[in-house]
């Protein structure tokens, strides 16, 4: 039998216009070889057009080789629809993708609960931590993180899984060795070291506004339950709930102000049905339920609605005044000498250091430290701690470390 990478890079290279009617043959036939030994009839029978048979028959394998050698030398993995290795889960979908490109090690979805993070990318500050929070919580007892690595909520969640020594999955709507959004390169990179970036896309596939439609069915279809945390009545969020809810799956939703853009979806989901969550312990008790069995309790168990607070808005920075024109300096006079700069400048998203802030600074002055340690050393409480680190990070700060350690930048 031939190897099935090649055969299922050949169909996907030769035949990319029939990628839906693609996804229908993988069920019928039993590997990669069966498909191209099929009678010609049953691809007719099943909507292909005669210029789409011939070149998903073509004997071209010239772009087939090309992709497995470029992943073998860039360290991507190729796990096709009939391998081992290819989550169940994303197996029993209407529409499972026929190859998996794969940046890092793929966790065993089959034998831990696994759940979907997902909100909008303009995430309020609550959002964002209370998704960092969450994801912690859960990766503490074991879940596997699953998100598609976008701006705002999607980051938080993998932020929190790593920083919990959790693994997370992050779902692209590129090639899987194009980190998208290039913002969050660096995430990209500890994803690859602490768990697996994957893509359905041939690697060096740019972005379309097409892509990230079909992605979402595979944040879902990877996903035992799915977690929404803030969007608004329309968005990618509420494409990967309705591609979840076709698929069978548990939808939790975040409540939020009623007058906030950013909960009208998730409220709406509360109103039909979704489960509330205003934690880890309502969706741990909806697994035990589910799956009938139990799971440990994480460590830091209190209630998150009830442990993170919104930080005042962000002041708007307001435009310095236009400087005079000195007048020439005489050489007689003497240069006043320049005031020297503070060792930890102020971040920009404060006028000044809080007493908190000012408390996780003087933590780090000695060296690396985990989000724990922090917690541990200033009784500062997880989510307010991630926020803090957050907000120094963004702004050049801090930086994280592999394993979930942040320092300060010299």
């Amino acid at each position: 039998m031939k190897d099935n990478r090649f055969l299922m890079l050949r169909l996907v290279t030769n035949a990319p216009q029939c990628a839906k009617r693609v996804y229908r043959a993988l069920k019928i036939f039993d590997d990669a070889e069966d498909i191209f030994n099929a009678d010609r009839k049953f691809f007719l029978d099943s909507g292909f057009k005669e210029d789409q048979i011939d070149s998903f028959f073509s004997k071209n394998t010239a772009d087939a080789e090309k992709y497995l050698e470029y992943c073998e030398k860039n360290s991507i993995k190729i796990i096709t629809y009939y391998d081992e290795a290819y989550p169940s889960q994303l197996r029993e979908i209407e529409e499972p993708p026929a190859i998996l490109f794969v940046k890092g090690e793929l966790p065993p979805m089959r034998s831990c609960p696994t759940l979907g993070i997902v909100g909008t990318r303009e995430c309020s500050p609550y959002g964002g931590k209370f998704a960092a929070a969450l994801a912690y919580e859960l990766a503490q007892t074991g879940f596997i993180i699953v998100s598609g690595m976008a701006r705002g909520i999607d980051t938080y969640a993998h932020k929190g899984a790593l920083l919990a020594g959790g693994q997370t999955v992050a779902v692209l709507p590129s090639g899987v060795d194009i980190a998208t959004p290039s913002s969050n390169a660096e995430l990209y990179a500890r994803i690859c070291d602490s768990g697996a970036v994957i893509s359905e896309y041939l690697p060096k596939t740019q972005c379309r506004p097409y892509n990230f439609h079909l992605r979402n069915r595979v944040i879902s279809g990877l996903s035992q339950g799915i977690s929404v945390v803030e969007t608004g009545l329309k968005g990618g969020s509420m494409i990967t709930v309705r591609h979840a809810l076709e698929q069978g799956k548990m939808i939790f939703a975040v409540p939020g102000s009623p007058s906030s853009k950013t909960s009208e979806g998730t409220n709406h989901l509360l109103r039909d049905g979704a489960t509330l969550c205003t934690g880890s312990e309502d969706v741990i008790s909806e697994y035990e339920i589910f799956f009938g069995q139990k799971f440990e309790r994480p460590k830091r168990s209190a209630k998150i609605s009830e442990t993170v607070h919104v930080p005042e808005p962000q002041k708007t920075k307001e435009p310095a005044p236009k400087k005079a024109r000195s007048a020439p300096v005489k050489a007689s006079e003497e240069k006043k000498p320049e005031s020297v700069a503070s060792p930890i400048p102020k971040p920009i998203l404060y006028c000044a250091l809080s007493e908190k802030e000012e408390l996780v600074i003087n933590a780090l002055k000695d060296g690396p430290l985990s989000v724990d340690a922090v917690c541990d050393i200033t009784g500062i409480i997880f989510p307010q701690v991630v926020s803090i680190l957050n907000g120094f990070e963004m702004n050049g700060y801090v930086e994280s470390l592999p394993g979930g350690s942040y320092r300060l930048r010299s």
